[in-house]
Order: structure tokens, then C-alpha cells, then sequence
């Protein structure tokens, strides 16, 4: 129940979406797929069960992702139905509610909708199984306000950017050469 039934489909991948690719409209497929470009429209495996979705971290899905198996480390900006499993990787990013019936979260992994756990038979569970890769990732909670997300957004960024700048200057103090205080000569300290 917890990270060794991952219930994985398959490793193959049937077909490719570049890095400078975009496509635009809803897309079916079948087998496995990894999407490295940008797709808009939604993303549909044509047998769920046996269908695999990797989506990479320069990725970039806007519309419904509906799918057996899916790996995340790029964004989505709608919802996710995930029938058998869901990988969500250290940085993914979604924007939406994800329903799922077998959920893995790496640290990182920032999710701004519900998660929804929902049986493999399709109807919502009450004890969804979650395997977690690490410590307890944290969630970022839905929040009504975009511009209240963009702005704890940028205090984070901020907040990063002292910290590194802090870290630097201690480095630098650490290795700085120290100046000896010389007492001139020839005359008594009092």
C-alpha cells in the first residue's frame, strides 16, 4: 500500500513531445507517451489501464489530463484523473484538483487544488493510499486569490535570495584573510 506497489504500466515510450513542440488541441493516446513540450488541450490515454504519461520538468499541459499512469515534473494547469497511479515529482507544478487512486509526492511537489482520492473502480474513497517519498511534502492549499499566490510566491523568492546572499557573506568572511594588529615598536603598552 505504502511506495512498493507503485502499479507502474509501462516503461516504453511509444511517442514523443519535443522541447520546442507546442501543440495546440486535444490530443488521444495510446501506450506510453512523454511530453517534454507544451500541449494545449487535454491530454487522453485511449486505454487507461495500460497507458503510460511522463510529463518532464520543462513541460507544460494546459487542459484535462485523464490517464492510468502519470508521471508529473512539469506543470499542468487543469485537472488530473490518474485511474491507477500518480508520481508527483519534486517539481511539478499543478493548478487544479487531482484525482487519483494511488498517489506518490516528492518533496517540492506543489499542488494548488484538492486531492481528491477516488477507488480503482472509480468512486471516491474514504482511506486514500499514499505513498510518500520522503518526509511529509508540504501541500500549497487553494487559494482564491492569484494575486495573493504570486505575492507569497515572490516573498519565498525573496526570502531565498537573503539567505543566499547571508550564506555568501559568511563564506566570504570565513576566507578573508585577517589583519594582525602590529604595536609599533620601542614603546610600552599601557
Amino acid at each position: 500500500m505504502f511506495g512498493s506497489n507503485k502499479q507502474k504500466s509501462t516503461n516504453r515510450i511509444d511517442s514523443l513531445i519535443g522541447l520546442e513542440t507546442r501543440i495546440q488541441g486535444d490530443m488521444t493516446f495510446s501506450g506510453g507517451l512523454r511530453i517534454d513540450g507544451e500541449v494545449v488541450g487535454d491530454v487522453t490515454a485511449h486505454d487507461e489501464k495500460q497507458s503510460t504519461l511522463m510529463v518532464s520538468e520543462k513541460a507544460r499541459i494546459r487542459g484535462t489530463v485523464r490517464v492510468g499512469h502519470l508521471v508529473l515534473n512539469g506543470t499542468v494547469e487543469g485537472p488530473i484523473h490518474a485511474s491507477h497511479y500518480l508520481e508527483l515529482q519534486s517539481k511539478c507544478h499543478v493548478h487544479g484538483d487531482v484525482y487519483y487512486s494511488t498517489l506518490e509526492m516528492h518533496p517540492g511537489a506543489v499542488v494548488v487544488g484538492q486531492l481528491i482520492h477516488v477507488a480503482a473502480d472509480g468512486k471516491k474513497g474514504a482511506a486514500p493510499p499514499v505513498a510518500l517519498a520522503a518526509p511529509a511534502a508540504p501541500v500549497t492549499p487553494a487559494i482564491s486569490d492569484p494575486g495573493k499566490l504570486e505575492k507569497e510566491q515572490r516573498e519565498r523568492e525573496l526570502q531565498k535570495e537573503r539567505d543566499r546572499e547571508w550564506q555568501l557573506a559568511r563564506e566570504r568572511a570565513a576566507t578573508a584573510p585577517r589583519e594582525k594588529q602590529v604595536e609599533p615598536s620601542g614603546s610600552d603598552p599601557i
